[in-house]
């Protein structure tokens, strides 16, 4: 940070504490810990960011009114009731970081054709609510920078 040094801290109950609360202005330092094993899946990592970032079933809503359409996210990348996709990915890492403007979280919405899509998306505080955005066409020779649009689906659970 800034040419110096976070400190990372092996605690006693086997997680790790990043002490950056400089870096983050919170009050406590980031804390890490190793996820159980779920035999049969591809990478741990994702299912559990999966798992705490959006996993669940959805209400589409209109217009604050309920609508009849169910979304179903599963930890395991598994998608139902959004057209033709199958599968979603969550952004944590690489190039697909910064192609959203201002910075925000963004998913890759994938069919069985292999055709994708990318979205930005708000998570509420309660995580009772996600808001999935439309995202600007990628402009030619240029990587991210693409604006978040209009509001696309407003899932509640």
């Amino acid at each position: 940070m800034q040419d110096k040094d976070m400190t990372l801290l092996l605690n006693e109950d086997q997680t790790l504490s990043l002490l950056d609360t400089a870096w983050t202005s919170r009050n406590t330092p980031s804390e890490f810990k190793k996820v159980a094993m779920v035999s049969g899946q591809k990478w741990e990592f994702e299912n559990y960011l999966n798992q705490q970032m959006i996993a669940g079933s959805y209400t589409v809503y209109q217009q604050e009114q309920p609508t009849d359409q169910k979304i179903s996210f599963k930890a395991d990348g598994t998608l139902t009731g959004i057209g033709d996709y199958i599968s979603y990915s969550i952004c944590y890492s690489g190039d697909c970081v910064g192609e959203v403007y201002p910075a925000s979280n963004s998913m890759t919405l994938t069919n069985a054709k292999k055709e994708s899509v990318t979205y930005a998306f708000v998570k509420s505080k309660g995580s009772n609510k996600i808001s999935v955005y439309n995202i600007e066409a990628p402009i030619p020779d240029m990587k991210g920078e693409r604006a978040i649009k209009e509001l696309v689906y407003d899932l509640r659970k």
